[in-house]
């Protein structure tokens, strides 16, 4: 793996991850509490190992508001694997 492709693959990690980590908060917005943990946990998947604030920043929101939501089994896997 080259410099260049080692790059490539971060920037689309990171644009793979802030997408999922917006659609699972747009999933929390409609309601969809199942959804928005799942799809919170791709998106931490995606973002193994690569740095982003803004989607740190989502992620966070989207912990916040879960949180209250703990008897959705998707709520709890969540927030463990964001810790």
């Amino acid at each position: 793996m080259t410099a260049g492709s080692a790059v490539g693959t971060a920037q689309e990690a990171r644009g793979s991850g802030t997408y999922l980590a917006r659609q699972a908060g747009a999933h929390l917005a409609l309601g969809g509490v199942d959804a928005a943990g799942d799809t919170g946990r791709r998106a931490l998947a995606a973002l193994d190992g690569v740095g982003s604030a803004r989607t740190t920043s989502t992620l966070d929101d989207l912990g916040a508001g879960l949180t209250p939501r703990q008897a959705v089994p998707a709520v709890p896997e969540f927030l463990a694997a964001a810790a």
